[in-house]
């Protein structure tokens, strides 16, 4: 699978959409990381949607996203 190359424009709003497929162990969440550092502020989850929203996009919100699962005893 690629991985997709996104764009997002300076001073604006953007997001990212993560779908979740299977079933998670209860102590499992999801959540978005940014160059491995994870973000739980900035996540918000929907049913199988995981949703990590960047208001007003700035240069330094550069780098390498990715969605992750974690539980209570590390990552799944």
């Amino acid at each position: 699978m690629r991985t997709p190359v996104v764009y997002a424009v300076a001073g604006k709003s953007f997001s990212l959409d993560c779908i979740v497929n299977g079933t998670l162990r209860l102590d499992s969440r999801v959540s978005w990381k940014r160059e491995g550092k994870w973000l739980h502020n900035q996540t918000q989850q929907l049913g199988t949607k995981v949703q990590l929203v960047l208001n007003d996009v700035r240069r330094r919100d550069d780098g390498i996203y990715q969605c992750s699962v974690y539980n209570f005893s590390g990552l799944s």
